[in-house]
């Protein structure tokens, strides 16, 4: 796929599509690109002038990014995925990550589950962080408490992209070893520590909490 997409991008393969006549914003430079954008395999190959594809007349109107919220409870919504796509799509806002600590504190990975499972096929793309502090510590009582086993059971997803943010901070600087298998369970773990400082955060830090 990425030989592919680095050969549409030379200009030595045609795209699979190319949106033809947009004035394309830069969210990076905060301007307004003239060109073509092409887009092979899914993915855009380049902004410029592209030969052959489908092509779709944008006839001068603005194409912007989809926003991405990289951090979002959807189940706070109360609405189901489908209706909070319904909602959010509409304003520009075309993929979450979501940390669904709040529906497994209820049903355990069957609803972290579930929740994935029910934002399929949508316009808008969930991916979810296996919820890293269900409980959020010891004086909570959850009906469906996360083991590293559960929290390893939705990581097998192939939407669920990483640990959810660990917000048992004063665990994490003891050095719980609890807590320490859940951070060790993938690349990328989100934080949350908020007021701590000094050697209290260089120690979360150490842990490879981003």
């Amino acid at each position: 796929m990425r030989e592919r997409l680095l050969a549409v991008a030379r200009g030595d393969a045609e795209p699979d599509l190319v949106v033809c006549g947009a004035r394309v914003f830069s969210a990076f430079t905060r301007e307004w690109v003239a060109g073509d954008v092409a887009v092979a395999d899914g993915r855009i190959a380049g902004i410029g002038a592209f030969d052959g594809g489908e092509r779709i007349d944008a006839a001068g109107r603005p194409l912007v990014p989809g926003f991405v919220d990289a951090h979002v409870h959807l189940e706070s919504a109360k609405l189901l995925p489908s209706e909070f796509a319904r909602v959010v799509v509409a304003r520009g806002t075309t993929a979450v990550v979501c940390d669904p600590h709040e529906i497994a504190n209820v049903l355990g990975a069957e609803g972290a589950l579930w929740l994935l499972d029910a934002a399929e096929g949508l316009p808008l793309r969930v991916f979810a962080m296996a919820p890293s502090c269900v409980p959020a510590s010891a004086l909570e009582s959850p009906r469906g408490a996360l083991g590293v086993a559960d929290m390893a059971r939705i990581l097998e997803h192939d939407r669920a992209i990483g640990v959810a943010e660990v917000m048992d901070f004063p665990s994490v600087i003891a050095g719980d070893p609890g807590v320490l298998a859940k951070v060790a369970l993938h690349p990328h773990v989100d934080g949350h520590a908020p007021g701590v400082l000094g050697r209290n955060l260089d120690a979360y830090a150490a842990t490879g909490i981003a």
